[in-house]
């Protein structure tokens, strides 16, 4: 009875273990569960883990033999990622309802390629490949309230993935004026450090004048032009006796007046001479 009481006892521990971490949910394009056997939590390696954005669970990237996988807390939830000759977590985020994990993965084809997971509720995840270059670029992650950017930046140009609503979209590439190092970010995303964008490239936002200035805005004249401020006039005084008008040299031919033509015009009679000759003589 004893070996059979060990025995009995040994099964039922397997059964608990399998029930609680050796079991893998997965989720096919319909939603419906498919549960099975989570081989690689009971004979595979756990590569690397990260902390969900809920602080509580975390996600872990496993190898079994050349197949690798991502698990997800206590959810059991599981996804595939086929055969990799390496791997990493780069980036956790929570972009909406989804959950977006950014893997850095060896291949045979590149030893650095990105790939991008999402995962949002009972749906079946989202795997993306980030069609770049063969290099040690690393991408910049933004994210925001329901958007998420992921740039390459190569010397000045700039290469846009952006994930919204479950879609992972390229934009064309920008190349970035001198002195500006990145893009501005989605809707609600800030810097590391939690700050505001610093350096990235974003227009000035249109001149909008203060109350204060706009008190101080002299009033436009009629033609269209702002007249000075002039000072407010002095009390008027007795009237001095007007000076003799005297010659003075023409003024210069911006305060000049334009002449005026008289209306009728009167050049006088001239009167000739009356001479006689006497023809008789």
């Amino acid at each position: 009875m004893h070996p059979s009481f060990r025995t009995t006892a040994s099964l039922l521990t397997l059964a608990s273990l399998l029930a609680l971490s050796g079991c893998a949910v997965k989720y096919d394009h319909r939603g419906h569960t498919i549960l099975s056997a989570d081989l690689p939590e009971l004979f595979g390696t756990v590569m690397d883990s990260r902390l969900l954005p809920d602080g509580q669970t975390s996600v872990t990237l496993r190898r079994m033999g050349d197949q690798w996988s991502l698990k997800f807390g206590t959810l059991s939830r599981v996804v595939d990622l086929g055969a990799l000759r390496g791997g990493r977590i780069a980036h956790v985020s929570q972009v909406g309802t989804a959950t977006n994990i950014l893997l850095l993965i060896d291949t045979p084809q590149c030893g650095r390629q990105y790939r991008l997971v999402s995962v949002a509720g009972k749906s079946q995840a989202a795997v993306w490949d980030l069609d770049m270059p063969c290099t040690g670029v690393e991408p910049l992650v933004q994210t925001g309230r329901v958007e998420q950017y992921i740039d390459f930046t190569v010397g000045s140009r700039v290469s846009r993935f952006v994930y919204r609503d479950g879609k992972l979209g390229r934009r064309p590439d920008v190349v970035l004026p001198p002195g500006v190092t990145s893009l501005p970010g989605p809707v609600g995303s800030q810097d590391p450090a939690g700050q505001p964008p610093g350096d990235r490239y974003q227009p000035g936002p249109p001149f909008a004048p203060s109350a204060a200035q706009l008190r101080q805005r002299p009033a436009a004249s009629a033609t269209g032009s702002t007249p000075r401020a002039t000072p407010a006039p002095a009390p008027a005084a007795e009237p001095a006796p007007r000076p003799r008008a005297r010659p003075t040299a023409a003024a210069p031919a911006s305060t000049r007046t334009a002449p005026q033509t008289p209306q009728n015009l009167d050049f006088g009679t001239e009167i000739k001479p009356t001479i006689t000759v006497d023809l008789t003589k």
